[in-house]
């Protein structure tokens, strides 16, 4: 079943979450079952309040894609340039069907 990463970040560092951006890009490149569906910083709030964070939507073919790149050793190590220059939340959601 397809499952969803969504990350609501607000970028706290821009070195280390560009450092970040440009690792996950080549790491991304090289992995299977792995979409990026949405990736924006400055989305277009139509209801309710918005505290300027980064939306991000990855779209995995199943669970094993998922754990095979986010809980890869090469997603750890650049992830902690993420964490070093974000804060906020990331969720692992079930597709439907």
């Amino acid at each position: 079943m397809t499952c969803y990463v969504v990350a609501l970040i607000r970028i706290t560092d821009r070195d280390q979450y560009d450092r970040y951006a440009a690792e996950f890009l080549t790491l991304f490149e090289r992995s299977k079952g792995v979409k990026i569906l949405a990736a924006d910083e400055r989305p277009t709030v139509l209801e309710g309040d918005w505290d300027d964070r980064k939306v991000v939507i990855l779209e995995f073919t199943d669970p094993a894609a998922y754990e095979s790149f986010m809980l890869s050793e090469d997603y750890e190590r650049i992830s902690a340039y993420r964490r070093a220059g974000t804060e906020g939340v990331m969720l692992l959601t079930q597709g439907l069907g």
